[in-house]
């Protein structure tokens, strides 16, 4: 405060940044200076020059955007604390937002073939071998569908007379 018992314009602006969330554009500023300083009692340099200089020279702030000004142990606060991130928009003013967090588990819905194990099964049980190479070895056989399992009812998809054991491509 200032002998007169006034804010000085330093003061005046740390007052308004804390209360529009520790930043404000010169725009806010030069609005709302009037309920923190008299009119009537500004003498010499415009407010608007006297306010810009101030928040330039004062290491109290920090410019944190063309136009836009923040508290510098504001600013020191959300470096240390890594609260996030903050976006400044053209004529809008600055938002903050929400720290973003990289993702360690997603939840997933999967759809899975639950009778393609009865089906091999019954399969080797009734085709010994491949039909094409002769091979008999079951480690090597496939039970394959002749109708694809994705155009299959559920009927088809275990049926052996929709299918064959073939030899993997090795």
């Amino acid at each position: 405060m200032n002998r007169n018992g006034d804010l000085t314009y330093s003061e005046a602006i740390e007052k308004i940044m804390r209360n529009n969330g520790y930043f404000a554009p010169l725009k806010l500023l030069y609005k709302e200076i009037w309920n923190y300083k008299d009119r009537s009692k500004i003498i010499g340099k415009t407010p608007d020059f006297t306010i810009q200089e101030r928040v330039q020279r004062d290491p109290r702030f920090t410019r944190i955007a063309k136009g836009v000004y923040a508290l510098t142990e504001f600013l020191e606060q959300v470096e240390k604390e890594d609260l996030g991130f903050f976006t400044v928009e053209k004529n809008e003013g600055v938002f903050k937002e929400a720290k973003k967090f990289v993702k360690t588990e997603n939840v997933v819905e999967q759809k899975v073939r639950i009778g393609q194990s009865y089906f091999r099964t019954k399969l080797l049980a009734e085709m010994k071998s491949c039909p094409i190479t002769g091979i008999d070895d079951k480690r090597l056989l496939i039970a394959s569908h002749i109708k694809p399992w994705a155009h299959s009812n559920n009927e088809e998809r275990v049926n052996t007379k929709n299918g064959e054991n073939v030899k993997k491509i090795v």
